[in-house]
């Protein structure tokens, strides 16, 4: 269906808002990654970082709206502390914010659903911060 909303796109401009966040680049770069990431390579992945995992999600019969959950998980190689720090700063950029990308045919709106866990996440050798999130969306241009 060419007209129907795209969870990959939505990982795109959740990516491109916590990019565009000037505190949230300070402490991580270029390192917001979407998508699945296995165990063996959380702990390849260098930190401080964040990582979007989308699973599964709801569509409109018209393909053009459509909900989706996202979780938001903050690394830290330091301290949970910081990867706390980092949750918070994702937080603000994305709560009830508008999700656009000149050029891209997808406009949403992130609320978070649970708020974070943190701890330890011994597979992966990392502190963690991760919350729960639901992308509403929608194509601009079906």
């Amino acid at each position: 269906m060419p007209n129907m909303v795209r969870s990959e796109v939505l990982v795109q401009l959740v990516s491109a808002t916590l990019m565009g966040t000037a505190a949230i680049t300070a402490l991580v770069a270029n390192r917001v990654v979407g998508g699945f990431v296995r165990d063996e390579d959380w702990g390849s992945l260098q930190k401080p970082a964040i990582a979007i995992v989308q699973s599964g999600g709801h569509a409109h019969f018209s393909g053009v709206l459509g909900s989706f959950p996202m979780e938001i998980w903050a690394l830290s190689g330091h301290s949970e502390g910081q990867a706390r720090h980092l949750y918070d700063l994702a937080f603000a950029a994305l709560q009830a914010g508008e999700l656009y990308v000149a050029g891209v045919d997808h406009r949403g709106v992130a609320w978070e659903q649970e708020r974070p866990a943190l701890g330890w996440y011994d597979a992966a050798g990392t502190w963690y911060c991760r919350g729960r999130w639901l992308i509403q969306a929608a194509r601009s241009n079906p």
